[in-house]
């Protein structure tokens, strides 16, 4: 069964109706918010029904057991918080950036109990251990098993590598944490944890430029700034908005995305100076470094110490939905600028929007005006960010970020146009 999707797992090609995306949605989030709720034995049926709003028979026809609806469940909620990526070309940012997402979640739902009351069944239910091992494990394992392929392709590992065991070194240490509660789920774990099977599979040697780096006072900052280097702000979009060094870019440390954005907008000639919330310095600077980039320091005391230039501070605006879509009918409206892929802006848009992805951004602005109001959006505010900080950096005056992206637009009632939109 390995390969075979959920779906088809429990059941088999037929005519009719096709089946309803919002409703198999609707029921894998009731299934995972009453199976963290109550646990798997409390949960029945009837509830999940009730509260996704479908029928029991809805149900049955995609998950023959409750057991089985809890494994997609689950599947469906860890996926969610992981979205699919490209990978960065180092094989210690990309298991990484797979790992702590999940960590996280772990961290503020919890799953222990539900996850112990799947592997209960599994030694008892031989039936359901293979269901689990194909709807779950071999799913999960099928990302890391291709960051493993791709640094085997590249030389960063041996041709000889044992996958399957390096896999086990990396989800193991989580499930004994998980279950047995002796020690927390954090972010030195994951570290910990992906430099150790990482370390085991290559030599010292490749990482030999992952050094620390130095605390810098803010007129350090700013001399290297004015000699080139770029400033590199990793705290979220809102504490970037609200106070920054002037010329920083925003790429926020939060996003397994992170060390995937800073190589793609980022000049690989100019060093980098860190700001970043306290204790998060290292981890920042160790990430750019694997890709590539040389870093100089962090700003000590991180974006506090602004605070001693206040000639150097800078800021984001913000707009709503709201008041974007009453600025577009004035008689001066605003350009919106959307730097999503392709295939998003194709699906959804803002009807008046220039679309520009973000990874173009900075081979195209000569396509955007210089002295109009620019507003932009992404998906919920992540790139957007990203893109805003940029267009500061290179002088474009007036630009503000829409908040919460293009799903705050949806949110509002505010129409669309695309192939998705009605």
């Amino acid at each position: 069964m390995a390969g075979v999707s959920a779906e088809q797992a429990v059941e088999p090609a037929r005519r009719g109706r096709p089946r309803s995306e919002r409703a198999h949605k609707a029921i894998l989030d009731a299934a995972g918010e009453l199976l963290l709720q109550s646990g798997l034995d409390s949960v029945g049926m009837d509830a999940i029904a009730l509260r996704a709003g479908v029928s029991k028979a809805t149900i049955y026809r995609w998950w023959p057991t409750k057991e089985s609806l809890a494994l997609d469940a689950i599947y469906h909620d860890w996926t969610a918080a992981h979205p699919e990526s490209a990978g960065s070309g180092s094989l210690r940012v990309d298991l990484y950036s797979l790992l702590r997402p999940w960590v996280r979640l772990l961290n503020e739902r919890p799953y222990g109990r539900v996850v112990a009351a799947i592997l209960a069944k599994v030694q008892t239910d031989d039936r359901f251990a293979e269901e689990y091992r194909t709807r779950f494990i071999d799913r999960r394992r099928q990302r890391a098993r291709e960051i493993m392929q791709r640094a085997i392709e590249s030389g960063e590992i041996g041709a000889g590598t044992n996958v399957e065991l390096a896999l086990d070194l990396l989800y193991g240490p989580v499930y004994h944490r998980l279950l047995h509660g002796h020690a927390p789920l954090d972010e030195p774990f994951v570290r910990g944890v992906v430099d150790t099977v990482v370390y085991g599979l290559t030599s010292a040697d490749a990482f030999a430029a992952a050094r620390d780096v130095r605390p810098m006072t803010v007129d350090e900052v700013l001399e290297l700034q004015r000699r080139g280097a770029n400033v590199v702000d990793t705290r979220d979009p809102f504490a970037f908005g609200h106070a920054h060094l002037a010329g920083a870019v925003n790429v926020g440390l939060g996003s397994s995305s992170y060390a995937t954005w800073c190589g793609t907008v980022l000049e690989r000639e100019r060093s980098v100076v860190i700001v970043a919330d306290p204790g998060c310095e290292q981890e920042a600077a160790a990430l750019l470094e694997l890709i590539g980039v040389t870093v100089e320091g962090f700003l000590d005391g991180g974006a506090q110490a602004v605070a001693s230039r206040p000639d150097r501070a800078a800021g984001v605006g913000r707009i709503t939905a709201l008041a974007l879509a009453a600025q577009l009918e004035s008689h001066e409206p605003p350009l919106v600028l959307d730097v999503r892929t392709e295939p998003e802006w194709r699906s959804r848009r803002i009807g008046s929007s220039v679309h520009i992805p973000l990874a173009l951004l900075m081979h195209r602005l000569d396509r955007l005006p210089s002295d109009r109001l620019l507003v932009v959006h992404c998906a919920e505010g992540y790139r957007s960010a990203i893109a805003a900080s940029l267009l500061l950096r290179e002088g474009f005056a007036a630009v503000l970020d829409l908040t919460g992206g293009i799903a705050a637009w949806q949110a509002s009632g505010l129409e669309t146009v695309g192939t998705a939109a009605g």
